[in-house]
């Protein structure tokens, strides 16, 4: 059976719940490099400006998101971390 392409995000399956900084860390992590113009940590030190989100918090939250593997070990999103946000 053949499917239109409009048909295909009802066929991924359902996309992980993520609390807010959750989120943020995957959504600046999907649009960010890591680090950019000399500044270590570009996603965070963005992030941080835009959304208030702590140190504490993007670290509590990237483990979990690591842990749940929507983030690999290095840190960079996953196929599931993106589907998480879309």
């Amino acid at each position: 059976m053949t499917r239109h392409p409009d048909d295909a995000p009802r066929l991924l399956p359902p996309a992980d719940t993520v609390t807010d900084n959750e989120r943020t860390v995957l959504t600046y992590t999907a649009m960010l490099k890591s680090s950019y113009a000399g500044i270590k940590n570009y996603r965070f030190h963005e992030a941080s400006q835009e959304t208030k989100i702590t140190a504490g918090e993007w670290e509590n939250a990237k483990a979990a998101l690591i842990s749940r593997k929507l983030l690999n070990k290095a840190g960079a999103i996953t196929v599931a971390g993106r589907n998480a946000i879309a």
